[in-house]
């Protein structure tokens, strides 16, 4: 029987935590949520409680393989890939969910269905220290043109992304047609409609092809707010090497009220029941 008491003493094990969940869309391009709620029972499987209905859900329907990021209090990042198995909506396992303290602010009311997964691969994950590159970023974007759309960028995105305290992760689809996640910390956003990123050719950032489509995810540690963009990667030459320009041509917003693309603006379309402002979030 599974019991979320066994699990191993890991980033996967802490409650104060965050997981960046990573599927593939219908139109074949990454998709990242932002989870706090994913448990390892065994070797084999991990758990995770959805208390929002969003792409992410039905993304894993079509296409089960997933990649996520682990991220624990202690700054311990760990890299993991499963298959999606099924959800269970009752249980020991859906009561004891309900029961584990919760932080953020889009939980409190509790989980719906529990997600089954198959454990593939679980790594640690060593994250390179910063060493100037957000400073280059910055010098970059204010470099190069900032691109044709001056509505992408709102005044909330550009706070997140300017927050003291956040985390922003990539990702984007390999030659194999698999998700791949890995921390961004460098990546800022131009005065318009560009995101910016040094150091584009170190580390994990290499495998990225260019043109790739890719998923730019940054939460802000404040109040737990967060937003996605994506878009193209294109490469540029600068004096301290390759640099990565995301030509933004969405903004996705995973929070309350309700989970949208917010650029390009979607129409309004009127509320006409419960669930159109409630089970739809996706976060």
């Amino acid at each position: 029987m599974y019991t979320i008491n066994d699990i191993n003493t890991h980033s996967l094990a802490d409650v104060r935590k965050l997981e960046f969940y990573g599927t593939v869309g219908e139109d074949r391009a990454p998709h990242i949520t932002l989870l706090n709620s994913m448990y390892r029972l065994d070797n084999e499987t991990i758990v995770w409680g959805e208390y929002c209905h969003g792409y992410s859900k039905i993304n894993q329907l079509v296409r089960p393989d997933i990649t996520f990021l682990s991220l624990d209090n202690a700054g311990r990042t760990e890299w993991g890939r499963a298959i999606y198995d099924h959800n269970e909506s009752s249980g020991e396992i859906h009561e004891r969910f309900n029961s584990i303290p919760r932080y953020r602010y889009n939980t409190l009311y509790g989980y719906l269905p529990i997600h089954f997964l198959k454990l593939q691969e679980l790594h640690d994950l060593q994250v390179p220290a910063d060493t100037g590159l957000e400073l280059e970023s910055r010098m970059i974007a204010e470099r190069i043109h900032p691109g044709n759309s001056p509505e992408a960028i709102s005044v909330l995105t550009r706070q997140y992304f300017e927050a003291p305290a956040n985390y922003k992760v990539i990702g984007w689809l390999d030659k194999a047609g698999a998700m791949q996640i890995v921390p961004l910390h460098q990546c800022v956003l131009t005065s318009t409609s560009r995101a910016v990123f040094a150091g584009a050719q170190k580390g994990h950032l290499a495998d990225i092809p260019a043109d790739a489509a890719v998923a730019v995810y940054c939460v802000e540690f404040g109040k737990m707010f967060s937003v996605m963009l994506k878009g193209a990667l294109k490469y540029i030459n600068t004096d301290k090497g390759p640099a990565g320009v995301v030509e933004i041509e969405s903004v996705y917003n995973p929070m309350m009220p309700k989970n949208c693309y917010i650029f390009p603006k979607s129409p309004i379309m009127p509320i006409r029941a419960w669930k159109d402002t409630l089970y739809e979030y996706n976060v």
